[in-house]
């Protein structure tokens, strides 16, 4: 992510303490703080930033698995059907992504069932280390650090 803030604000409203074993997920609890104290977030879409690409499958594997603990680990008490919610909007929401944008950055027609393939099998991976961490909450806590 990339943010900015004047002085006065972040050290009013620094990044939070994270739960215990969540590794993913400040600048989320971070805006939501701010939103509920009336601080203006202004987005500059101009502004991106480029993560690598994961360092081989089992990064790969990891990096789902910790997003699916973080996800159910930082949740707000009482959020219904959270993993159900958050995933099928991970899922529509990259399946658009990936059919809009695949035609600017010029992906062939036979490479976006590729993609796809890639996105489901990343959310489904990432849905089963939530339903891990529900299940077996230390376990989860302990495992996948990225």
């Amino acid at each position: 992510n990339n943010v900015a803030f004047r002085k006065e604000v972040i050290m009013k409203h620094p990044f939070p303490d994270m739960p215990e074993g969540v590794t993913r997920k400040s600048c989320v609890m971070l805006s939501r703080e701010l939103e509920r104290e009336g601080v203006p977030i202004w987005i500059n879409t101009a502004a991106q930033v480029s993560h690598p690409a994961p360092n081989g499958i089992r990064h790969f594997f990891i990096r789902a698995l910790a997003e699916g603990r973080d996800t159910v680990l930082s949740e707000r008490p009482g959020s219904p059907a959270l993993l159900r919610g958050y995933y099928f909007k991970k899922f529509i929401d990259n399946l658009m992504k990936i059919i809009t944008n695949g035609k600017k950055v010029d992906l062939p027609v036979w490479q976006t069932p590729v993609a796809l393939g890639i996105m489901l099998t990343y959310y489904t991976v990432a849905m089963t280390g939530g339903v891990i961490t529900r299940l077996k909450p230390d376990y989860a806590k302990a495992s996948w650090r990225i």
